[in-house]
């Protein structure tokens, strides 16, 4: 249970200032960059997607990146927090799920991820196999869990002055 002042506090965090409303636009930069590098990969070929890589794959790997765009557009158009966990919330148990289903099919080949990188950035993958990816995966599977649990929790607790 909130006190006054914790209310006060939560509801001043609750709206975004221009800076952040910024901010929330140039993560969705970085998520359609992210996006154009797995499509880049897919339609030249690069060898990182194997022939397991199919269309529930597409969905699960292309949808989870897509649904990621609307929760920051969505802070960014009407500067609020709490009122887009709900949305959050949904997005993340869906990359969960979507990471999971990737995770038991695998259809990647780490050994390609830089294949579509410049030359000189390259070598900074050296260490990226498909075992450590298999645990980073899953590393990631955890944190869309949490991170749905932590929204739907937040925005329980949530309320205004």
């Amino acid at each position: 249970m909130q006190t006054e002042s914790e209310a006060k506090y939560a509801s001043r965090k609750d709206y975004l200032t221009l800076p952040q409303r910024f901010g929330e636009l140039t993560s969705v930069i970085f998520i359609l960059l992210l996006l154009a590098f797995y499509a880049y990969n897919q339609i030249e070929n690069t060898g990182f997607f194997t022939s397991k890589f199919g269309g529930w794959e597409m969905l699960a790997l292309y949808g989870s990146i897509s649904l990621s765009l609307l929760p920051p557009l969505m802070r960014a158009k009407i500067a609020r927090r709490n009122s887009v966990r709900p949305l959050e919330a949904f997005c993340n148990l869906f990359f969960a799920f979507s990471i999971l289903y990737l995770l038991l099919v695998f259809p990647f080949n780490f050994a390609h991820f830089p294949d579509a990188l410049p030359a000189f950035v390259r070598f900074m993958f050296w260490w990226l196999t498909n075992d450590v990816a298999r645990i980073l995966i899953f590393l990631g599977f955890l944190g869309a869990l949490a991170s749905f649990i932590t929204n739907i929790v937040k925005y329980g607790n949530f309320k205004l002055d």
